[in-house]
C-alpha cells in the first residue's frame, strides 16, 4: 500500500515519516496558505531525508506557476485540487489530484473520468466525515482509479475502513512539534501498525 505524508513543516516529521518508509513526502509550497514552508526549509529538510518521492503541495495557483515551481524545487510530483486546470499539468507532470470526499463515490465518479491522466493519482479527503465502511459505490471507485485516502479517524478505525474500500494507499498529514525535535508519535505508530510498516 502507497502512503503519502504531506503537510511537513519540520525536521522530525520528516525524518519520522522517512524512517516508516513512506512512499511520498509533500510539503505545501504555496505561500499564504496552511502549513506553507519556505522554500529554504524544504530545500535543508530534503537533505536530510532520503527514500520517499518529493511532493509539492498546491491549492490555488496556476498551471504555469505550478510547473515552474516543480521545475525549481526538483518535484517529483505535485498535488493541486483538481479541476480542469488541472490537465495543463499533464503530460509533463506527474500529478496527486486533491478532491473532498464530500460530493460522493457518484458525482465524484464523473469528476475523475474528466481529469484522468497517465501518471495520476487521486486524493480522496475524508477530513471531518463519517467513513463508508460498508459502501460498494466508495469501493468500486478505489478499485477503478488509483486512490489515496486521507482520513480523520482514530487508528482502530483504520483496518475496517481500508480493508472495505481497498485504495491504492493513504495519505497522512505532519503536524506541529512539541518543541524543536521533540513529539509523540504515539497516533502515527499505531496507524502504521495497521498498515503493517
Amino acid at each position: 500500500m502507497l502512503i503519502k505524508a504531506g503537510r511537513i513543516t519540520n525536521l522530525t516529521d520528516a525524518r519520522y515519516f522517512a524512517a516508516m518508509e513512506v512512499d511520498f513526502i509533500g510539503f505545501n509550497l504555496e505561500e499564504g496558505t496552511e502549513a506553507y514552508l519556505e522554500p529554504m526549509y524544504m530545500h535543508a529538510i530534503r537533505e536530510w531525508i532520503s527514500g520517499p518521492q518529493i511532493v509539492g503541495e498546491f491549492w490555488n495557483s496556476p498551471a504555469e506557476w505550478i510547473k515552474e515551481a516543480a521545475a525549481f524545487f526538483q518535484l517529483d510530483w505535485v498535488q493541486a485540487p483538481a479541476s480542469p486546470a488541472l490537465a495543463a499539468l499533464a503530460p509533463e507532470l506527474k500529478v496527486l489530484a486533491w478532491l473532498p470526499a464530500t460530493p460522493g463515490p457518484e458525482s465524484l465518479r464523473a469528476q475523475m473520468e474528466t481529469w484522468q491522466r497517465e501518471e495520476q493519482m487521486f486524493v480522496l479527503d475524508f477530513s471531518g466525515q463519517a467513513l463508508p465502511t460498508d459502501d460498494a459505490l466508495w469501493a468500486a471507485l478505489c478499485t477503478d482509479y488509483k486512490c489515496l485516502l486521507h482520513l480523520d479517524a482514530p487508528p482502530n478505525q483504520w483496518a475496517l475502513f481500508l480493508d472495505a474500500l481497498k485504495p491504492a494507499g493513504c495519505s497522512l498529514a505532519g503536524g506541529e512539534e512539541e518543541r524543536v525535535g521533540v513529539k509523540s508519535f504515539d497516533d502515527l505508530d499505531a496507524i502504521f501498525g495497521v498498515l503493517g510498516r
